[in-house]
């Protein structure tokens, strides 16, 4: 009999186990970017030694926290963490994504910002470590923000995975993205 009730509380913790949620974290910390970008120095640096143990306390491990940190935090790195996100996130998971950066308002590039408001003329983005401040000349175009229409994309994506009973919590540390 003691063997039977073992067998069944064995069981019932496994099955537990295979309805619990995962916890996915994506970050992104830039304090020092390259001189010729135009960027000045920002102190992102610290925000990391409060928001991983943050996020250690909160149950997610380190296996499951993508950390991009300076020269590791570009613009194609930041798009794959997103898709191993993406492809990562299932039905109630609880999903984290925080950036510590620069942002920036840039100038709208498909005219949708207008929709909202028809003054404003910006989409607002966060600035990986391989954007620079001016665009428009010398062949950067912008490219390499993170504009919000993008963000929506990808936010929206993992947030449809994660359903209803999941979540999806988005911190955006980024001084001049606008209302990003």
């Amino acid at each position: 009999m003691v063997r039977r009730g073992i067998y069944v509380a064995l069981c019932l913790f496994l099955c537990s186990l295979l309805n619990a949620e995962n916890r996915y974290a994506l970050t992104v910390f830039i304090s020092e970017y390259p001189e010729e970008s135009g960027w000045n120095h920002i102190n992102s640096s610290n925000d990391k030694k409060i928001i991983i143990p943050m996020l250690n306390n909160l149950g997610y491990k380190n296996s499951n926290i993508i950390c991009l940190e300076e020269e590791n935090a570009t613009y194609s790195s930041i798009i794959n963490a997103f898709k191993s996100l993406a492809a990562k996130a299932s039905k109630g998971d609880k999903i984290y994504v925080h950036f510590s950066c620069h942002g920036q308002q840039i100038t709208d590039l498909n005219g949708d910002e207008s929709y909202v408001n028809p003054k404003d003329k910006y989409d607002e983005a966060l600035v990986p470590y391989d954007a620079y401040v001016a665009y428009g000349w010398n062949g950067y175009k912008g490219q390499n923000h993170l504009l919000d229409d993008t963000l929506y994309e990808w936010l929206n994506t993992i947030s449809s995975k994660v359903g209803k009973d999941g979540s999806l919590i988005f911190i955006a540390d980024a001084c001049h993205s606008g209302d990003l």
